[in-house]
């Protein structure tokens, strides 16, 4: 059995017993398997304290050095208003000052579509209003209270704290 050079994955080489190809192409698969599927994470929800809540999705990828995320995740309990809005991510965060992708929140029917996600501390991000509307103001600290039935959606990307 030979490994490829970049993910160590194993192949058949031409001087394998056929019998043994079956063996080898399903060990092939479970190696390419293990290292492409998404794997699932439930996150918590924090809004001036704790917010109850349900994670619908919460899919994560960790290819090298980089985490790829995306989930919905939907509350059942509330949140504080005029308080920052965080979620918890699987694998700590390298750099918490920039942004690491884009979110929505789902607010009493109300969707604020124009929010960036920020690294909040190691493990954990936060969201920030970034078009002022009649009722919500720039920044990470909206006057809305998460409440239940609300959702919070994000797609983000960054490197892991290493």
């Amino acid at each position: 059995m030979g490994t490829t050079t970049n993910n160590g994955w194993p192949y058949p080489e031409s001087t394998d017993y056929v019998a043994d190809g079956a063996t080898a192409i399903e060990n092939l698969a479970d190696a390419i398997d293990a290292d492409i599927k998404y794997a699932t994470f439930t996150t918590s929800v924090a809004q001036g304290g704790g917010v109850a809540s349900t994670t619908s999705y919460f899919f994560y990828q960790q290819v090298d050095e980089w985490v790829f995320c995306q989930a919905r995740i939907v509350m059942t309990g509330s949140g504080v208003g005029n308080n920052a809005i965080t979620v918890n991510v699987p694998i700590g965060i390298e750099q918490t000052v920039s942004a690491l992708g884009t979110g929505r929140i789902l607010d009493a029917g109300t969707r604020y579509d124009t929010v960036q996600v920020f690294g909040s501390s190691v493990n954990s991000v936060y969201f920030v209003l970034t078009e002022k509307t009649t009722t919500q103001p720039y920044g990470q600290d909206p006057n809305m209270a998460l409440n239940a039935g609300d959702e919070i959606w994000m797609n983000i990307s960054y490197r892991r704290d290493v």
